[in-house]
């Protein structure tokens, strides 16, 4: 596009226009294709643009954020007439006075608007500069017009430029500074009020990308956190990423009382999180801290008049980050003029001839390779249809040596002919599977995108449709992988691993021929080449865990080669790209760590390195113990086997609070699902109790965040030392709060002293859904915890009463129930918490796994 034939035109409100202006003009997500749709209908003759000249909005793009509202089109006329265009259309689009537009807003056309528009996302014209949303944001503007058809190619060129430009900048320049993305303000925010939010009951509303800033740095500050979000999906899906709770959006009056910080990032087009939610945070000990980070507003101005609680807005936010601002501006010039020579290189480019440029693609033989490399060259013509693509085939040396196992090849067997080729420029591109790549990248080669991933799940395929737990004993499965190889030798240490080694399609006519009964293929493989009808059991990650980025593509060019690079960049799924590189790097850590241990004497510092552990508990309570094992080097792997349900017992159930002599909790979750069911009145007289006595530590934390005074701790975390320790309680009433099957050894010992024992029961423990591979999942695992004789009840129902693998109980009780149960005890903790746990099992290891475990 030459900015002077036909201009791009930018009408723009940004940071200068008043906040109430932009927040009426503001764009929900879900407004902006209809938007897009109604401009392009109503463009006129011709559809997509209407007559050459005519004064309408022939292609559109809208970027609408918590600092702006632009426009950028192509409108026909002059630059007054196109001005007046896109305030016109602004107006009726959003029901607001073009008076009122035309007088805030900015326009900008050809050069100037391009120059703009780079400045723009790199982050050079944000509230803080070089904050990292904006690139996401301009990325989704885009992406919502082509949807849409309503970009024209100049339109995707300018911001795919702009988005280039921007990462670029991004990786050379931002990245040098400490974080100041919205979500990393926003908890600073809540920090400066509450001060360390280490355990604290944090509350996310909205799962998108400020939500996942937000969470990510709730997480990284220690927070215990809870998402909600509209979509449940997205919800457990962010939850898992930052191991937080996830809850429905029907619940967030519930969440909302329970949370002693909010921070509310949803792009919702009114309030919601309002006041009346609020109402109980006056008695308080601590004020509830609201942070709204978006626009249009989302949580109710009249929070910040409510006694307990404080609210924070975007304009605190921004107020919050002029340090970090100040110290980035010194990098503002060499931003620039990286943002100047993307603007002129555009420029020229779209001045020079229009010629079709050719690209050469490198892929190895294989249908799957081929398969695979159509693919992303399919979705690269979409984008740059004046490209003509030729191919080039290589074997790679992996391909060259079939009888050499996996274990012997080198790391970069199956990519290196590839690589070569590209270093030396005999291809532009080069297409690879993620998980084929070395571990270490070549240099002078990078990856520019990641477009696409496939299911990155393992399946089984079988003759006559078989499983992996019906084949019959000492079955062949095929198998050349190491970490497959090590996952069905706990699985099933009866059956034969055999190598097997080729293309998919070779792979799998050896299993359907007889010369084996089944083998473990990577599903993506199976489901690109239209094979997933062989398909007999697919393997959650609990169970073999795929490689790190399997079923994902990876496209590589030169590190110099800019063009391409940018081509590239039109394709790259940004989000997957960095979950994919987060995985490899994990794995990286994870095989560095391994390594150390196996060459020295690391192994009797870190007894639990790599060892898989089985954590039951309820979602809610596993955090603690998950975290534990993490820390000790232990790989945990979740399977809740029940879920914890609150009982309501009435409000008269209440009234005796004041006159009982002690109030007693047994567990977390009493004190939890005590107070998520007690009247207001009732949290009131809990938290004024002088005498709260708590089993162990965990108890008495979950306790004391809710302002509750713990005045004892049992000595040795069970109810026969609770009992004993609280003194005389002869004539005097008790208050116990507690689980409908909790043990009666506590109210018996005291009925015995003299109490009367008043029992309120908040909560039952009831078997949650499992997964159909369940069972599978507990013969993968080196170990089981379990937390409760309930527990105990339910794995056995689960994992059968033949089962023969280790097991750990956090104490003597839920032992005595295990050992009831057939199951083999090999360790109990002395100290009845998580960490007591974990320390009693770093003793014990390395354990031995049952042959019928």
């Amino acid at each position: 596009m030459s900015p002077q034939d036909a201009p791009l035109r930018c009408l723009s409100l940004g940071r200068s226009a008043p906040a109430e202006l932009r927040e009426a003009l503001t764009f929900v997500s879900s407004d902006i294709r209809p938007e897009l749709a109604r401009a392009r209908k109503n463009a006129g003759p011709g559809g997509a643009g209407g007559e050459q000249g005519t004064t309408t909005i022939r292609r559109l793009v809208i970027l609408s954020t918590c600092h702006r509202v632009e426009l950028y089109a192509e409108v026909g006329g002059t630059a007054d007439e196109a001005r007046d265009v896109l305030i016109d259309w602004l107006a009726s689009a959003r029901t607001v006075a073009r008076e009122r537009i035309a007088v805030a807003s900015i326009y900008m056309e050809g050069s100037e608007a391009l120059r703009h528009l780079h400045r723009v996302t790199a982050g050079l014209d944000s509230a803080m500069l070089g904050e990292g949303e904006i690139i996401a944001q301009v990325r989704a503007a885009l992406q919502h017009s082509v949807a849409v058809h309503a970009a024209s190619p100049a339109l995707k060129s300018s911001f795919r430029s702009a988005l280039t430009s921007a990462e670029n900048v991004r990786k050379s320049v931002w990245q040098r500074f400490p974080r100041a993305d919205i979500g990393s303000v926003a908890v600073d925010a809540i920090a400066a009020q509450l001060g360390d939010l280490d355990g604290r009951q944090t509350l996310v509303i909205g799962a998108g990308h400020a939500g996942t800033l937000a969470a990510r740095a709730l997480y990284h500050a220690g927070a215990r956190l809870t998402i909600v979000n509209r979509t449940g999906e997205r919800a457990a899906s962010l939850a898992a990423r930052f191991k937080a709770r996830c809850a429905p959006f029907s619940h967030l009056a519930h969440e909302v009382a329970r949370a002693d910080a909010i921070i509310v990032a949803t792009s919702a087009p009114q309030i919601v999180l309002d006041a009346e939610m609020l109402a109980g945070a006056a008695g308080r000990e601590h004020p509830i801290v609201v942070v709204d980070t978006s626009m249009p507003r989302n949580a109710d101005p009249a929070i910040r008049s409510m006694p307990g609680a404080d609210l924070v807005d975007l304009d605190e936010l921004h107020a919050r980050t002029a340090a970090a601002h100040v110290e980035r501006a010194v990098a503002v010039p060499e931003v620039e003029a990286m943002t100047d020579s993307a603007v002129a290189e555009l420029v020229a480019r779209s001045r020079a001839p229009s010629a079709t440029r050719s690209m050469t693609i490198g892929t190895r033989g294989s249908a799957l390779a081929r398969r695979q490399a159509e693919q992303v060259v399919a979705m690269l013509g979409a984008a740059h249809p004046d490209i003509e693509f030729r191919w080039r085939v290589y074997a790679s040396s992996g391909d060259d040596q079939p009888g050499v196992p996996f274990a012997d090849l080198s790391d970069d067997a199956f990519t290196d002919r590839i690589e070569r080729a590209l270093l030396e420029g005999a291809i532009d591109v080069a297409i690879h599977s993620f998980k084929d790549l070395p571990r270490q990248p070549v240099a002078g080669l990078v990856i520019a995108a990641v477009p696409v991933r496939a299911d990155p799940r393992e399946a089984l395929v079988a003759r006559d449709g078989a499983t992996l737990a019906t084949l019959p004993p000492g079955a062949v499965i095929g198998t050349s992988s190491p970490r497959r190889a090590t996952a069905l030798s706990a699985l099933r240490p009866d059956c034969t691993l055999r190598p097997i080694r080729g293309p998919v399609d070779v792979r799998l006519g050896k299993v359907l021929a007889g010369e084996y009964d089944a083998a473990i293929f990577a599903l993506a493989g199976l489901q690109r080449l239209g094979l997933e009808a062989h398909v007999s059991e697919i393997f959650s990650a609990n169970v073999i865990a795929p490689a790190a980025g399997q079923g994902a593509l990876a496209v590589q060019c030169r590190e110099r080669d800019q063009p391409t690079r940018f081509a590239l960049a039109s394709i790259d799924n940004a989000q997957l790209h960095e979950e994919v590189e987060a995985e490899r790097a994990r794995e990286a850590a994870l095989r560095s760590t391994i390594t150390r241990r196996t060459n020295g004497s690391a192994r009797a510092h870190a007894p639990l390195q790599g060892q898989r552990i089985l954590v039951t508990r309820p979602e809610a309570q596993a955090q603690s113990l998950c975290s534990a094992l993490e820390a000790a080097g232990a790989v945990p792997v979740r399977l809740p086997l029940l879920r914890i349900e609150p009982v309501d017992p009435g409000a008269a159930a209440w009234r005796g609070i004041a006159s009982s002599r002690w109030v007693i909790f047994t567990s977390s979750n009493g004190v939890e699902q005590a107070w998520n069911v007690a009247p207001p009145e009732a949290r009131a007289a809990l938290r004024g109790h002088a005498r709260i006595a708590a089993i162990g530590p965990a108890t008495a934390h979950a306790a004391t965040q809710r302002g509750m005074i713990v005045q004892l701790i049992a000595t040795t975390h069970v109810a026969e030392s609770l009992a004993a320790e609280l003194g005389d309680a002869s004539g005097h009433r008790v208050l116990w709060l507690r689980g409908e099957r909790a043990r009666d050894a506590l109210a018996t010992r005291l009925s015995a002293r003299g109490a009367y024992v008043d029992q309120i029961v908040v909560y039952r423990a009831i078997a949650a859904p499992l997964a159909d591979d369940a069972r599978a999942v507990i013969r993968s695992v080196d170990l089981v915890t379990l937390a409760s004789p309930s527990a105990v009840e339910r794995f056995v129902e689960v994992a059968g009463a033949d089962y023969g693998g280790p097991v750990a109980c956090i104490g003597p009780v839920t032992a005595a129930s295990a050992r009831t149960h057939g199951l083999r005890v090999e360790v109990v903790a002395a100290t009845y918490t998580a960490e007591g746990l974990v320390a009693a099992l770093q003793r014990a290891a390395p354990f031995k796994v049952a042959a019928n475990a």
